[in-house]
């Protein structure tokens, strides 16, 4: 039941490190598409940590969650939910910890010599995969409009394959190619976002963040994904 539990909420971070990544026709240039493109992967090709302060939420009536990640190259991230509920997601580069304390459980997946973790969709390693598995338009035209304190383009994609997991996939991107809002659309049509309310880049985070020491007390299930 508890595997089941898990599996369940594994949806919800392979979306976050996925992607942790259009209604209307592709009337502009396939010309302009691609320089927002290179904006993105020229902006996470000069990142090598970020931090910032988060808000997810799966469906559109569902309860946000606020929180915070932590996200080093290569493949090192932690994702730390504070409200409504303590939810902690860690991975060190080898394993995947995901902590419930409210159920005392701690999940583990270890990770295969020489894979790139989950693919993590907000980063240089997997920037590539979303532009090679999704076919991107603009929602809103060509020009930044705001969102929350943000200067943002807004762009949608469409899934160029059925294994790719995600039906569509909406992102923002600020002013410097910066992703401060995701939003997909699942197999079974259930929405599960998250966006950014600040963050910061390059603040030469240490590996110890990245570390996880299993409490005493919980159960711990072993490669829960396999």
């Amino acid at each position: 039941m508890k595997k089941r539990y898990f599996f369940i909420h594994f949806i919800i971070l392979f979306f976050i490190i996925t992607l942790i990544i259009l209604s209307s026709s592709n009337i502009f240039s396939q010309d302009t598409i691609n320089s927002i493109v290179n904006l993105m992967k020229n902006r996470y090709a000069n990142i090598s940590d970020y931090q910032g302060n988060i808000i997810l939420q799966v469906t559109d009536k569902g309860t946000l969650q606020e929180g915070q990640i932590y996200y080093k190259y290569p493949g090192k991230f932690k994702i730390e939910i504070n409200s409504p509920e303590k939810k902690v997601y860690v991975c060190d580069g080898k394993t995947l910890y995901i902590y419930y304390p409210s159920l005392a459980v701690v999940a583990t997946q270890n990770l295969k010599k020489g894979q790139v973790n989950i693919q993590y969709g907000q980063s240089k390693e997997t920037l590539g995969y979303i532009f090679d598995a999704y076919t991107f338009s603009f929602t809103e035209g060509k020009s930044l409009t705001t969102f929350n304190n943000f200067k943002v383009y807004k762009l949608k994609g469409w899934a160029k394959r059925v294994e790719v997991g995600f039906k569509s996939l909406e992102l923002y991107v600020d002013e410097t190619g910066f992703i401060v809002y995701q939003a997909a659309v699942n197999l079974e049509g259930k929405l599960i976002k998250y966006y950014f309310t600040s963050y910061k880049v390059n603040q030469d985070l240490s590996d110890l963040l990245f570390n996880f020491t299993i409490p005493d007390n919980v159960q711990v299930i072993e490669n829960i994904f396999e």
